[in-house]
């Protein structure tokens, strides 16, 4: 346990360590992660009441980056505090649900930071993942694997996360069939060119409705319009859609 715990503290290790290295090490930093998640399993079977809110202490979001880099750097000192007690010899059982949740996002951390992937700079890896979230105009409602596939890719790990929140070009392709998923591209992406935006011409509710006007107001930004006309509105030519945002 001590021994597989460690791994937390062993900074040696990085993703330009030789192949058999690091593939022994990720093998640790998964067998600390099997003994995290037992002892949770167990912690969360013995107490029936709801489980606390993780990391609260490390979820609020200051407002400056330099208040961030302190969250960070916060976060990775009770990490460290938390490995030290483990390999020490104190008995994950008495750890709380919180501080095995944060033990377990750190290892996973770790053996992302050993991935092959992980060589590649920001700014390699920034336009490559821009690539993803696109639209595929044949699909209906514009709703359509690549799209989702975007989504996706945020969230596979902590880094990935970061750089897609930071570029404004991840969120430049926009679907208006999502009326929440599109205001918030729509604010993400900042001053940054709207490559691609999807636009059914339909019955839409009010959400959808007020989304299309806001998205459309910055139709100078907007390199691709894509307008869908739904079957049963091209079967009803005396159906009337809904009218074209104003200029």
């Amino acid at each position: 346990m001590a021994f597989s715990l460690n791994v937390l503290l062993d900074n040696s290790i990085s993703t330009f360590s030789p192949p058999d290295t690091r593939l022994k090490f990720m093998n640790d930093i998964d067998m600390a992660l099997r003994y995290v998640e037992r002892a949770r399993s167990i912690i969360k079977a013995a107490n029936r009441s709801p489980v606390q809110l993780a990391l609260k202490l490390f979820r609020s979001r200051p407002a400056t980056n330099a208040g961030e880099s302190m969250r960070v750097l916060d976060e990775h000192s009770v990490v460290v505090a938390l490995a030290r007690d483990a390999v020490s010899g104190r008995d994950l059982l008495s750890f709380r649900h919180s501080e095995l949740l944060l033990l377990q996002r750190a290892l996973r951390t770790r053996r992302n930071s050993l991935a092959p992937i992980s060589k590649l700079p920001t700014e390699v890896l920034s336009p490559i993942l821009g690539l993803c979230p696109t639209i595929d105009v044949d699909g209906p409602h514009f709703q359509t694997g690549n799209f989702i596939l975007g989504m996706k890719t945020a969230h596979v790990c902590r880094r990935w996360h970061e750089i897609a929140t930071k570029s404004p070009h991840f969120w430049a392709h926009i679907v208006l069939s999502r009326p929440r998923w599109a205001l918030e591209m729509l604010h993400r992406s900042r001053a940054a060119p709207l490559i691609q935006v999807g636009v059914t011409i339909a019955a839409p509710d009010a959400k959808t409705v007020a989304a299309r006007d806001l998205v459309l107001g910055h139709l100078h930004r907007i390199r691709e319009l894509h307008l869908h006309l739904p079957s049963e509105v091209r079967s009803n030519p005396n159906r009337t859609p809904y009218s074209c945002a104003r200029s």
